[in-house]
């Protein structure tokens, strides 16, 4: 079945994690696919599920990314950012501890309210 008749409002798709990479790594004809679907997806907003072999493969199978556990530790670590930055959100707390563990020294991010450094991560707006 052709992609752009499958994606409609009423369906219902899954995605498998290789249109993540090539999305994300391929400037071929399957970058250009996998782009334009997640585009199409943006504009009929379909029912959209992944596997959760889709987050591992994706983020840690393609030796891109480490995936950190929120741990104990890290829990703390935001709740003392939340603690000592009110205006900053539960998740973008996580996030910033999550770097912070890791032993990051940059967050990126396209949030322009954050703060340009949280316990002593650099955040640098894209």
């Amino acid at each position: 079945m052709e992609i752009n008749k499958s994606i409609s409002p009423r369906s219902n798709i899954a995605l498998d994690t290789n249109i993540f990479i090539y999305a994300m790594q391929s400037s071929g004809e399957k970058g250009e696919s996998a782009r334009a679907l997640f585009e199409k997806i943006a504009k009929e907003k379909p029912r959209v599920s992944i596997s959760v072999l889709v987050f591992e493969d994706f983020l840690s199978g393609a030796e891109l990314f480490t995936v950190i556990d929120i741990t104990r530790a890290i829990c703390r670590i935001a709740a003392k950012i939340r603690a000592n930055h009110k205006s900053i959100r539960t998740t973008d707390a996580f996030h910033i501890a999550c770097a912070r563990a890791s032993g990051a020294r940059t967050f990126i991010t396209a949030d322009k309210r954050l703060p340009e450094k949280i316990e002593g991560v650099t955040v640098t707006v894209l």
